[in-house]
């Protein structure tokens, strides 16, 4: 087991990483940080519920940080770690379109 974690460091540290600064996004308010927010124009500002957009890019992040962690390991507990790049590769952009759709589709997001 101490093999694999040394094996998988990189992506263990990785995905602490982008949990972490989701967290750090929703809770020090950095809004400037989301993407095309710090781009708008005040008044499509006043149409956004940014505290609830960070919220769900926080949720996104940690959920990306846990897939970061987790995909590795089991991948070569389970001895498919040749695949594991492929696997990360796609759930992770899976994760962000997903973000993305719901974000710009639900009316929770808009005041």
């Amino acid at each position: 087991m101490t093999e694999i974690i040394e094996q998988n460091l990189f992506f263990i540290v990785t995905g602490i990483i982008i949990g972490i600064i989701g967290i750090i996004i929703q809770r020090t308010r950095s809004y400037s940080m989301i993407a095309g927010f710090n781009t708008m124009s005040a008044e499509k500002r006043k149409t956004v519920d940014i505290e609830k957009v960070a919220i769900a890019l926080r949720n996104a992040f940690i959920l990306l940080g846990v897939v970061w962690i987790s995909i590795p390991v089991i991948s070569d507990l389970l001895g498919y770690g040749k695949i594991k790049l492929w696997l990360l590769i796609g759930l992770h952009f899976m994760i962000l379109t997903l973000l993305i759709i719901l974000v710009n589709t639900q009316s929770k997001y808009k005041k």
